[in-house]
């Protein structure tokens, strides 16, 4: 099993379908977003998975109402992840986990996931089995595109707002993820002046031995700084 995580605006998008074009699969391809006007390439989640472990920080799914969303009560769990005050300080506990664990193992048996992507886990990485290996990306907060910030209501007056949930994130992940799970780090910018090395950096910690094509790939980078207006 494969996570990949990150800030959102990290290109964990890219990043998934990457990986996906690598030979890992994403489960039931009725259940995966795919393509938006905003992720060309697709997005690469798993709608199942991925409620599995967002139920858990949503404030309106309560422990025994963790369904409510299958049942129509909810819309689909929503974590703010750029909301300093509206996650956790420390990752949750095997015993919170522990419904989202029992979830999580039924749809990748079900569906035959080997690969999800979820911003969440630095907070939900004990939702996955313990031999789980992640792929965490970063990218520096001022890079992160001003469309999508917008969209979630941050201006340049209050961007150091940003900083402080870049910065919180990435203190949970290196006090859960990377303190105890199996992990590679790569940065967003790396692909542009790197994106050979970095693939075959993937390639290394996953063990897969024959990717396809080099060029094949690079046409799932799309940074939205380089497409027509």
């Amino acid at each position: 099993m494969v996570v990949i995580t990150g800030m959102p605006d990290s290109g964990t998008s890219f990043l998934s379908v990457l990986v996906h074009n690598l030979g890992l699969s994403l489960g039931d391809p009725g259940r995966i977003k795919w393509k938006s006007d905003y992720h060309p390439w697709g997005r690469g989640e798993n709608l199942d998975m991925l409620y599995a472990t967002w139920v858990l920080l949503d404030p309106r799914c309560k422990d025994e109402d963790v369904n409510a969303w299958e049942a129509g009560r909810i819309a689909f769990p929503q974590v703010w992840f750029l909301r300093t005050d509206q996650l956790p300080d420390e990752p949750l506990s095997y015993e919170q986990c522990a419904w989202s664990r029992g979830r999580i193992s039924d749809i990748v048996k079900g569906q035959g996931v080997e690969l999800t992507k979820d911003a969440s886990a630095p907070w939900t990485y004990k939702c996955f089995p313990d031999d789980t290996k992640f792929i965490v990306i970063s990218r520096n907060w001022r890079n992160m595109h001003h469309d999508f910030l917008s969209f979630l209501g941050y201006t340049e007056e209050n961007i150091s707002n940003l900083q402080a949930a870049w910065v919180k994130w990435h203190r949970v992940c290196l006090h859960g993820i990377k303190s105890e799970r199996k992990w590679l780090q790569l940065e967003y910018e790396d692909f542009r002046s790197a994106f050979n090395f970095q693939v075959a950096r993937i390639c290394g910690f996953l063990g897969i031995e024959n990717p396809k094509s080099m060029d094949e790939l690079y046409t799932l980078y799309c940074p939205r700084e380089g497409r027509p207006a």
